[in-house]
């Protein structure tokens, strides 16, 4: 099920877990480890469903899965462009005919999405999330995450570990 590429990527997770165990490294890391894989094997799930549904043309649908395997934690829009064989004025106008955004706002969510799977999964402070997912300045962070989410981090985390917890 899994193409050559995306089991290289989860071997190589594999071994980083691995290795951050071996070398008796925190919780939290091998945490985020997991936590990182779980979102990665959710993006492959999601895309191989949009593959087979979708209008988008492959290698938009290859570029869109390319860009979820990225690390977030050192992603940039600038670090996209190579990913395509188009000009960067070509694939911000296939961006916005395609999804209807820009990919500095498709980053975004992608970012502030696996910040949300954080504030949920863990107890990291939100100024540690917002470094994991690429923000250096922690009022940027929590500008971003509103625009996206409607809600401050700590705001999103009460209303969603309660909710998680009443499903437990």
């Amino acid at each position: 099920m899994l193409d050559g590429n995306e089991l290289n990527y989860f071997i190589n997770k594999a071994e980083q877990l691995n290795y951050s165990y071996i070398k008796n490294n925190s919780d939290a890391t091998n945490q985020f480890l997991i936590i990182e894989m779980l979102i990665s094997a959710i993006s492959v799930i999601y895309r191989k469903i949009i593959k087979t549904d979708s209008q988008l043309p492959e290698w938009f649908n290859n570029l869109l899965y390319k860009i979820d395997q990225m690390d977030f934690s050192t992603m940039k829009v600038s670090d996209v462009y190579p990913l395509s064989n188009y000009s960067p004025t070509s694939l911000l106008k296939y961006f916005n005919e395609y999804l209807g955004e820009t990919i500095t706002s498709y980053v975004s969510k992608i970012k502030i999405n696996k910040a949300c799977t954080l504030l949920i999964n863990t107890n990291y402070t939100v100024l540690y999330i917002a470094e994991l997912v690429g923000y250096n300045a922690l009022a940027h962070f929590n500008r971003s995450f509103k625009k996206y989410t409607g809600q401050t981090p700590k705001e999103y985390r009460k209303a969603n570990k309660q909710n998680v917890e009443n499903y437990s």
